[in-house]
């Protein structure tokens, strides 16, 4: 097992359980069978992705399914590609499940996944069916590959039985993965209305990397002019306790960067103008001052954020954002 495919099931294991997130994508190949294979086979295809993404969830193409058939999905990844490794299981690693009822032939089965993280990069991908088999769609040359902005699916092969049994070629698997920008999880908890009305709102851009000293920023805007704001971080998970007249979103132990200042129109002015943001990864790094938490580098570990400022006509005299959570990617 590769480096990065160590990261990647490091990184699917902090997931598990997660749920899905706004901003979903989906890369569809089509859903129009000629082929199908029986309870327990499954489709082989190579992955380009050239922006990070986390999979929440895959379409099928159920072959046949008698009414209220229950279908299980496993997803296997693989590093590079899966050509040559079809017949190998060792060289695979179990990433997702899920399961669903299974739609009529040629119609989309939506089945929910566990999450999981691909880097960018080159993978293979296997993907089995049990309870009903897939249908999917000869390779005639024209119909292999499939690519939008973030990734591009080249096909495939099918096999009749999970890493074993006969390989069939081209063969073109019918499905959509479904995906939003990987790393930022979600944004959940509570922001806490401040003293002029507005509830602060936590953002982020860019990709939490272990390898990047810049391209991660955290930011929060509808906060009061010209004040001074922390991010308060954790490795240790997600809460939502009362705090200062608000939620405080992050377990324990909780630790903060450098304070920063929010920008807009000087005092005595007041508005929700300012705007606070800081490039985690260039904190991690130690480029932003401040005792960064060493594991804010560490690959696969999963990180929660949240505002905390000044709000001197506030009975706490404080603001407080809802939180991010997020996984540290390679």
């Amino acid at each position: 097992m590769t480096a990065r495919t160590r990261a990647l099931h490091a990184a699917v294991a902090l997931l598990l359980g997660a749920g899905p997130v706004a901003g979903q994508s989906c890369l569809t190949t089509l859903f129009s069978s000629n082929n199908g294979l029986g309870d327990g086979g499954g489709n082989l295809f190579d992955l380009t992705v050239v922006n990070a993404i986390r999979v929440q969830a895959i379409e099928v193409n159920a072959n046949d399914p008698p009414p209220n058939t229950h279908v299980s999905v496993e997803v296997y990844v693989t590093s590079g590609t899966y050509v040559g490794k079809e017949l190998d299981p060792t060289a695979w690693t179990l990433v997702a499940t899920g399961s669903a009822t299974a739609n009529p032939e040629n119609t989309p089965t939506a089945v929910p996944l566990t999450l999981f993280d691909l880097p960018e990069g080159s993978w293979g991908m296997a993907v089995f069916m049990f309870g009903v088999g897939p249908a999917y769609t000869n390779g005639n040359g024209s119909n292999q590959q499939y690519a939008n902005d973030d990734l591009r699916i080249d096909l495939g092969a099918s096999l009749n039985a999970k890493f074993r049994g006969n390989i069939f070629q081209p063969r073109v698997w019918n499905g959509a993965l479904c995906y939003s920008p990987s790393g930022v999880l979600a944004t959940y908890c509570t922001a806490k209305v401040n003293s002029l009305g507005c509830a602060p709102s936590i953002g982020s851009a860019g990709i939490p990397r272990a390898s990047s000293s810049s391209g991660f920023v955290v930011s929060c805007r509808d906060v009061r002019n010209d004040k001074v704001g922390v991010l308060l971080y954790s490795l240790d998970g997600r809460r939502a306790v009362p705090f200062h007249g608000g939620f405080l979103c992050l377990a324990p132990a909780i630790r903060r960067t450098p304070g920063t200042l929010s920008g807009g129109p000087p005092a005595p002015i007041k508005t929700c103008e300012g705007l606070w943001r800081i490039d985690m990864n260039a904190f991690a790094a130690g480029a932003s001052g401040g005792n960064p938490a060493p594991g804010l580098r560490t690959v696969g570990a999963c990180g929660t954020c949240q505002w905390w400022g000044r709000d001197p006509d506030d009975a706490f005299g404080s603001a407080l954002s809802e939180a991010v959570q997020y996984v540290v990617l390679p």
